[in-house]
């Protein structure tokens, strides 16, 4: 299962991400530029993730958040 959402982040200014899930299993985070082209991952074994990528140019980015695992897990999306 996934869910996505929407990001502008402005051309050359940082752009972070993360996500901290509820404990209870392993979520992903993915970020991709207008043309899906990967800005930024993590896909490690636990619930949280923190992602930090410089946009050369202004643009909408999609941010997904994928759970591999069979229960439904909560989260929160935190972004500056």
């Amino acid at each position: 299962a996934f869910s996505r959402y929407g990001t502008a982040p402005e051309r050359e200014l940082p752009a972070e991400v993360a996500m901290i899930g509820d404990g209870g299993g392993n979520l992903d985070l993915r970020v991709t530029d207008e043309a899906g082209h990967l800005a930024c991952a993590e896909a490690g074994p636990a619930d949280r993730a923190f992602c930090a990528f410089t946009p050369a140019w202004n643009g909408f980015f999609t941010v997904t958040i994928s759970n591999p695992g069979a229960q439904p897990r909560r989260y929160r999306l935190m972004t500056n």
